[in-house]
Order: structure tokens, then sequence, then C-alpha cells
């Protein structure tokens, strides 16, 4: 019988090395999200001044998800090309 791979050195190295790699791949994603949520809301702020709306509060735009702040975009430009 083989013995448990969390057993041995290697075993346990390559634990450390997954850890590791799944760790800079999430910081990555992380910072990918971060990126394009900031867009987001940076463009939906921009087009609700240039419509004359008051503008969301950077702290509930930050709460929402992609999905929504994408949608509420659209929805903008929608208005905008709309003048």
């Amino acid at each position: 019988q083989l013995p448990d791979l969390r057993d041995t050195q290697t075993g346990k190295e390559l634990i450390a090395i997954g850890k590791i790699e799944g760790r800079e791949e999430g910081r990555e994603e992380g910072k990918e999200y971060g990126l394009r949520h900031g867009e987001l809301i940076g463009q939906i702020r921009i087009l609700q001044e240039v419509l004359g709306m008051e503008t969301t509060d950077r702290r509930v735009l930050a709460e929402s998800s992609l999905e929504l702040l994408s949608s509420q975009l659209a929805e903008l430009r929608a208005m905008f090309n709309q003048h």
C-alpha cells in the first residue's frame, strides 16, 4: 500500500507549491475584479453627472455586483444616446 502524499516530504512540498500558486492566482483574479469594478463605478458616476442626475455614492456602488453595475451602466448609456 502506498503512503498518503500528505505524509511524504514530496507530497508536502507539492501541497505547499499548490497553495502558493493558488494564492497568487487568487490575487491576480482579485486585482482584475477590482480594476473592472472601479472602471464601471467611474463610468457610471461620470454618466450620471453628464445626464444631470444625482451621483450614486461610491460606497453603494462598491457593494454592487459586476452584473448589477454593468446593467446600470448599459441603462445610463442608453439614456445618454437618446440625448
